[in-house]
């Protein structure tokens, strides 16, 4: 019987903190569960992944660290009890490292689209700037017009970025593709 999970997404080391509360189905694999993480964080799904659960490891399938296939496994599998938490790292070069914790079970509403953003805070980091001590650097920069890297930095983001923006809409409008 498909449950209706609903989880919390934190992106680690961040302050102030960003996350993400979804409602989810336990019927999806954890390549599905990775995309959804992708377009509520607002990621652009363009680096390596990996769902941490303490015993196993699953992501991009390799025999060489033994690494599960992450569309062979469903949710079902391993996330089923309230308080449950695994780790989830997007970019190994960036690290960018998320909790994901099940807050509890929900009722699926008849006529209603799943997955579905119920709540969050700030905005994520953009892309390729280096992990959290590369975001505050950013940060830095594009707050500080008279630094030699203002105009250089913000070209490079090609948008006003504003750290504590965030929008239930605008990301449920993305998972509308799942």
């Amino acid at each position: 019987m498909e449950r209706l999970l609903q989880i919390k997404i934190t992106l680690k080391h961040s302050k102030p903190e960003v996350w993400r509360r979804l409602l989810i189905s336990d019927k999806i694999n954890f390549l599905q569960l990775h995309e959804i993480i992708q377009d509520s964080m607002i990621w652009e799904n363009c680096h390596l992944y990996e769902f941490d659960l303490g015993v196993d490891r699953i992501g991009i399938a390799n025999e060489e660290d033994e690494t599960i296939d992450s569309s062979q496994v469903k949710l079902s599998d391993y996330f089923n009890k309230k308080g449950a938490k695994m780790r989830y790292v997007y970019d190994f070069g960036d690290y960018w490292e998320h909790s994901i914790e099940l807050e509890g079970f929900a009722k699926m509403e008849k006529g209603k689209f799943y997955p579905e953003c119920i709540d969050g805070e700030n905005s994520c980091p953009p892309e390729d700037c280096g992990g959290i001590p590369g975001y505050y650097f950013m940060l830095q920069i594009i707050n500080d017009k008279k630094h030699p890297e203002h105009l250089e930095m913000t070209e490079w983001l090609g948008y006003d970025f504003d750290p504590k923006s965030f929008s239930k809409e605008f990301v449920n409008d993305l998972l509308k593709s799942h």
